[in-house]
This record gives C-alpha cells, structure tokens and sequence, in this order.
C-alpha cells in the first residue's frame, strides 16, 4: 500500500505540473477588443495662392503621384519675371558685358583682375546670389502649386471651393486610403509589454458576413491615448490590408497579441 501511495503522488505531482506547464503558455498571448476606423488624409496648400480648379472629384479613386488641384501659379510667374529682368539689368551695366554671358562667366576665376575689381564694385556677389535664391524659391513655389495625391487613396470631400484664395498649410481635401484599414486598441500598462511597433499580429473579425474570419496585421504605431475615455492606457494602430474594401470602419475585432514576433510573415488579405 505505502508503494501504491507512493506512485498515486508522483502521478498526480507530474499531472499538476504538466497543468502548470499548459498554463504559462496560455499566459503566453493576450486578447484584447478594438474596432476598425478609417485613416484620414488631409491634404493641404504648400503656398498661399488662389485654388483655380480641383481635378480629382468626390468618390474618384487617385494613384499615388496623380495630381488632384492646381493652385493660381501666374502671381508667381510674374515676380519671377519682375526678378529675371532686374538680374538682366543688374548684369546689363558691366563695362565688359561683350564677355560676360552668364552668371558663372561672371564669377569665373579666370577673368582679369581689373575685370573682377569693376565686378565686384557694380556686380556684388551677394547680390547676385540674392537674386538667384529668390528665383529659385519662386520656381518652388510654382512646382508645389500642382498638389499631388501623397498615396492612393478615394477622394471623400472638398474643403473649399474654386476660386478661393488658400493660406499656407490650410486643408483643401479630405482622403481615405482604400487599399488598408485600421484596427484601433487600447492596452494597459502590464498589456503594452506583448506589443511593439512593425509586430505581425493575427485579428479576429467580430462581424457578420466576416465572422471568426482571421486576417494578419501591422502594428504601425503605439502612442499614449489622448481622450479622456482612454486615459492612461496606450493606443494602438494597426494596419490591415483591404484592397477589396470588404472591411469598414466601425466593425468589432478581437486582436492576438502574444510574446513571439513574425517579422518575415507576409500580411494576406480579406480576398486571401
């Protein structure tokens, strides 16, 4: 009998550790809840001038690089013009302009002394280079009045109308990327330690038709939430592919977050 006390013992000592053993690899991933929302894209006025026309409309579906407004570029042009010609009359008075064809002819270390000594006293350098930077911020200023799509995204509204003079940096454009959506979380202290930015993570949809359908995603960013709701915890933003648009904003997911990483997985999609 003592020996079958015995082995009942050790029996049940190595079921409860084989328990312990299941438990700590439960213990080895956390479930959280989020929802999906769709990532806003504001596209805004590089330079104060007036809006001439919009080309890419509500509900049209841009490239990355398309241009979707112009802005007025002729004031810029003419005070390019107003500075090109004051450079050509500013170079127009040197006693040697027969031999001076171009700014670097001007500035060229080859010429005389004597022709460097009147240069220097009718053709100061800095001015020169004053009147090149100027022109030079004008030529920019032109480029950036044709807005280009920063990724490819839909076209939800217009902020503003044609014709309407636009400040710096004011938004004329709301976009939404089409191609990915975002699963938004909320973790605690002791949660944030099974997350960490570029982790491949597994999201379960919590929504009809798409339920218990189980995609990968993207952490992108982890930073403090700002709203009072959410108060010290962390956000979490995760992408998840949605180039069929099947995913909306709104739907419930419930997000796997566990200590291993899978950096080399790549990312499907609902049409996976």
């Amino acid at each position: 009998m003592p020996g079958f006390y015995s082995t009942t013992f050790y029996l049940y000592f190595f079921l409860l550790l084989i328990l312990l053993c299941c438990s700590s690899k439960l213990d080895d991933y956390i479930e959280v809840n989020g929802k999906l929302e769709v990532e806003e894209i504001w596209v805004r006025a590089p330079v104060k001038s007036k809006l001439k026309y919009f080309i890419a409309l509500p509900g049209d579906t841009i490239n990355e690089g398309k241009i979707i407004a112009l802005l007025d570029t002729l004031p810029f042009h003419l005070q390019k013009k107003e500075l090109q010609d004051q450079l050509q009359r500013f170079l127009a008075v040197f006693p040697s302009s027969k031999k001076v064809h171009s700014i670097t002819t001007l500035l060229d270390k080859n010429i005389t002394p004597e022709e460097m000594a009147v240069t220097v006293k009718q053709h100061p350098k800095q001015q020169i280079e004053s009147l090149l930077s100027e022109i030079e911020l004008l030529e920019e200023k032109i480029r950036n009045c044709f807005i280009h799509a920063p990724t490819k995204a839909i076209v939800i509204y217009h902020l503003v109308k044609e014709g309407d003079t636009v400040a710096i940096n004011q938004a004329l454009a709301k976009l939404s990327p089409f191609y990915y959506i975002i699963a938004r979380a909320h973790l605690t202290q002791e949660q944030i330690a099974y997350a960490e930015e570029g982790k491949v993570i597994e999201i379960e949809l919590q929504e009809t038709p798409f339920q218990n359908v189980k995609l990968l995603g993207k952490i992108e960013k982890i930073e403090s939430a700002l709203n009072s709701v959410h108060s010290g915890l962390y956000s979490l933003k995760i992408v998840v592919p949605n180039p069929k648009r099947q995913l909306k904003a709104g739907m419930r997911v419930k997000i796997r977050l566990t200590a291993q990483n899978y950096p080399n997985i790549k990312v499907p999609t609902l049409a996976d």
